[in-house]
This record gives C-alpha cells, sequence and structure tokens, in this order.
C-alpha cells in the first residue's frame, strides 16, 4: 500500500495581480521618460534679439520729460503774465508819461 502525503496548499501558484499603486506609478515613470527624451530631442531655435534693446528708450523718455515740463513752466509764466494787474500808482506813472 502507498501512501499520499499531505502538502499544505500552495497559494505561490496563482499570477500575482500588480496593484494600482505600482502601475500608476510605472505610468508615470515612462510618462516623465519619454518627456524627458523629448525635451532632450529638441533643437534649440534662438529668437533674434528685440529692436527695442538698442533703441535709447529712456533717453527719449527724459528728453519727453523735460520738453513737458519746460512747456509747462512756459506756458505758466505766460499765464501768470495774462493775469497780472499793474499796480494804481504804476498805470498813473505811465499816463504822466504819456500826458507830457
Amino acid at each position: 500500500k502507498m501512501q499520499t502525503k499531505k502538502e499544505p496548499f500552495s497559494f505561490d501558484s496563482r499570477i500575482p495581480k500588480p496593484s494600482t499603486r505600482k502601475l500608476k506609478f510605472e505610468q508615470e515613470m515612462t510618462e516623465r521618460r519619454e518627456h524627458e527624451e523629448a525635451q532632450i530631442n529638441t533643437q534649440f531655435t534662438m529668437r533674434p534679439v528685440p529692436k527695442t534693446t538698442s533703441e535709447p528708450l529712456f533717453e527719449k523718455k527724459k528728453a519727453r520729460q523735460a520738453q513737458k515740463s519746460a512747456d509747462f513752466k512756459r506756458e505758466s509764466k505766460e499765464a501768470l503774465a495774462d493775469s497780472e494787474r499793474p499796480f494804481k500808482f504804476w498805470e498813473l506813472a505811465v499816463d504822466k508819461d504819456q500826458t507830457e
């Protein structure tokens, strides 16, 4: 008579299913690798230097401000001269000079 040997049931015989976390991690890593490869393989193209870099914009602005200030001062002096009234004694002195 032959006796049967009892062996415990093995759960390792099943194919292990990968966890969701591991799948997401692997997917993210492949996306990162692909993105890095795409960045490495792209050719750098230089843009032309803008014209405003070489233009003297600051000097032009300062000149405009100086001109504006000078115009304002001149207009203010003209407005003040127009609004001034001479003193009475001055008018009397001018009238005397004209009559003589």
